[in-house]
């Protein structure tokens, strides 16, 4: 997994998306905002159904990186599975 800026992080299932795409989803959720999907459009709205206030630095990521926070916002991760390939017993 990387985590500089630029780089790139794997989810579990093989979904793979930018950090920076991830940090303006959870930095737009962090302020309370609703991230939601309608067809192609990626829609913002404030928890009170009002405008979001965004900057422009925003909403020039929220551009870059709009079909990258579809992808997170329809990911399903998969189940998960055991940390052991066979029943661990302590002795």
């Amino acid at each position: 997994m990387t985590t500089e800026a630029g780089g790139y992080v794997e989810l579990r299932g093989g979904l793979m998306v930018p950090v920076d795409a991830l940090r303006l989803a959870w930095a737009l959720t962090d302020r309370d905002l609703i991230l939601s999907q309608e067809g192609e459009k990626l829609k913002i709205k404030a928890a009170d159904d009002g405008k979001p206030d965004l900057s422009e630095d925003e909403i020039a990521k929220i551009k870059q990186y709009k079909f990258h926070v579809l992808a997170l916002l329809a990911y399903q991760p998969p189940e998960p599975t055991s940390l052991f390939a066979e029943p661990f017993e302590m002795p």
